[in-house]
């Protein structure tokens, strides 16, 4: 037999102690015994060989005894290291989930997008428990793990950190994986300081630009911290790494992404581009595997992003199809999995979104059915996990749209206690995270709902405290993300509720004032997007109102400038679009500009 088809037989055997032992005896005296065969070594007297066995017997015997005690040993911390605790990766996972829920809210808005950001966590702690699994670990990172149990990133940051640096700085056989490291250090950021994950996932694009996940993490975190130029160019980078290795599922995921930075931007055309391409995407996805759940939530993301755009558009009609297509799968998909809290509250999301539409056409009735199918929903969820700060949150919306109903019913009490009620939870999420900007938003928006509930009242005085509170959030806001459409649009509607206040109390002045802030705003972000029909509506109706206000004070000219002015802006839009308030609007105008010719 070939002597390496020999050892290749016994190899496999070599990791228990005494195979080990007998093995090296015997490759030993089998190689003593081809010196002598081969007459390199001298056979020896039989007076030689005496002493030699007697060395033997007096040595051997203790040193292989020895060898085979050592061998034991060995086997035994081996035995030892791996029957040690294993690093439970899901519990940590869902520990950081349940710790950092406020900062996870974003993604929760959507649960394939939360889905996706579990699993760059999931893949982050099985990097570290690799890490300390190997024979020599890295210091610290055992202490790292145990500080992950108990919710906190810092020293696993503090690793990825010390790994990405060392691997850096080794050249270009490691830059892959010192672009791994920045992964996995900006999605524990992420969880805690959102400039450090940004940072982080630059790095890791520099490092590896062709990976996909990269960009990903750079183009959501960006988007967090509200540079959505560089969300959207990390985007697009996503989405053409996605299309050249025929990933659709991820090139649909992009393209939804995409479309909501679109949508921040004010760029509404854009949006519903991207949101049209996604949603072709995962409909044919879809329809390939019709029982994939993940793909079916997916498919009812799209259809409800879609209405979004054309719910901003003025589309009534085509936003109430698309949030319609998006309820029949949550409905079937909830309906199989009773227990998923995901399923459910997207189902909640739908409920409220149909409600909507029907609040805009004027349809009460359905509308109030609609928002309470969505807080029956949220209240069992919140039920179940009363800490639960998304879920308080979405508690405190569907209290506020049930309010928005009351209103229209004329039931000013019944609205009034609405809106206390999501204000009172508003309050304290805010108060438990300050500098949460979605918390803040809400809190503002809350007070400018008890605001409107007071005025209906008649109670100017405190309505009017209500909506400088909301101003105030909203200036702050504003400030520190001059580039959000979203945080500009709203302090726009509070400087007009401001306005609204101070001219019934017959501050002429003080609302002329607002208003011509307000109109600055809207104007300029009516610019940016002249296919956003609501901020051209918005636009129109602020020269009404600075025309109303100059009217009073006698400024007649100037006051049917302004009219004229609106009704411009307004008539177009009146004419496409099946809003009743637009139209109502063109009416209006047409009665004031009418008076005053006269």
């Amino acid at each position: 037999m070939d002597p390496l088809d020999a050892f290749a037989k016994i190899a496999p055997h070599l990791g228990n102690p005494l195979v080990l032992v007998g093995f090296v005896l015997l490759l030993a005296f089998g190689i003593h015994r081809a010196l002598i065969t081969s007459g390199i070594l001298q056979p020896i007297s039989a007076r030689q060989s005496g002493a030699v066995v007697k060395l033997l017997l007096r040595y051997g015997f203790l040193i292989a005894l020895a060898v085979i005690v050592a061998g034991f040993g060995l086997a035994a911390w081996n035995a030892h290291l791996a029957a040690g605790p294993k690093v439970d990766v899901d519990a940590i996972v869902e520990t950081l989930t349940k710790k950092h829920e406020r900062e996870l809210a974003a993604a929760r808005e959507r649960e394939g997008d939360y889905q996706a950001q579990v699993r760059e966590l999931t893949q982050a702690v099985t990097a570290l428990a690799s890490q300390a699994e190997q024979p020599s670990p890295p210091h610290g990172v055992t202490e790292a793990l145990e500080e992950l149990e108990a919710g906190n990133t810092e020293a696993a940051e503090q690793i990825f950190q010390d790994t990405l640096d060392r691997k850096a700085a080794e050249g270009l056989s490691a830059l892959q994986e010192a672009a791994e490291a920045a992964r996995h250090l900006g999605a524990f950021a992420v969880l805690r300081d959102t400039a450090k994950a940004v940072a982080a996932f630059r790095r890791a694009t520099a490092l590896d630009p062709d990976n996909a996940q990269g960009w990903r993490g750079l183009g959501e975190t960006a988007a967090q911290s509200g540079d959505l130029a560089e969300a959207e160019r990390a985007f697009r980078r996503y989405i053409a790494l996605a299309v050249r290795a025929g990933d659709s599922l991820q090139e649909a995921a992009g393209l939804r992404l995409l479309g909501d930075v679109q949508l921040d931007q004010g760029d509404l055309t854009g949006a519903l581009a991207s949101y049209q391409a996604s949603l072709e995407t995962a409909e044919r996805l879809a329809a390939q595997d019709p029982n994939n759940a993940g793909l079916q939530l997916d498919l009812s993301a799209s259809h409800e992003s879609f209405g979004d755009v054309q719910f901003d558009r003025g589309d009534l009609t085509g936003a109430q199809t698309s949030y319609q297509v998006s309820l029949e799968i949550r409905e079937r998909l909830a309906a199989q999995a009773p227990d998923n809290a995901g399923w459910q509250r997207a189902l909640s999301v739908s409920h409220e979104r149909i409600g909507d539409v029907q609040l805009a056409e004027g349809n009460l009735e359905a509308a109030r059915k609609s928002y309470e199918a969505s807080l029956d929903i949220m209240q069992r969820l919140a039920a179940q996990d009363p800490h639960n700060a998304v879920w308080q949150r979405d508690l405190s919306v569907s209290q506020e749209r049930i309010g928005d109903v009351q209103i229209e019913q004329s039931n000013l009490a019944g609205a009034l206690t609405s809106y206390q009620v999501s204000l009172e939870v508003r309050e304290r999420l805010a108060a438990q995270d300050p500098d949460n900007a979605i918390w803040q938003h809400d809190l503002s928006v809350s007070h400018g709902r008890v605001g409107y509930g007071q005025r209906t009242r008649g109670n100017l005085s405190g309505a009017l405290t209500s909506h400088q509170a909301s101003l105030e959030i909203r200036e702050r806001l504003a400030a520190q993300d001059p580039h959000n459409t979203v945080w500009r649009h709203d302090l726009s509607v509070s400087h007009e509720r401001v306005g609204d206040l101070l001219r019934a109390r017959g501050d002429l002045t003080g609302a002329l004032t607002s208003y011509q802030t307000s109109l600055e705003i809207a104007e300029r972000l009516a610019s940016q997007d002249p296919g956003n029909a609501g901020w051209q509506a918005d636009v129109a109706t602020l020269h009404g109102k600075l025309g109303g206000v100059l009217k009073a004070m006698g400024r007649t000219e100037e006051a049917l400038a302004m009219f004229r002015k609106g009704r411009a802006i307004i008539a177009p839009l009146a004419a496409r679009s099946e809003d009743a308030l637009w139209k109502q609007y063109l009416q209006s105008f047409d009665t004031d500009i009418a008076a005053l010719e006269e």
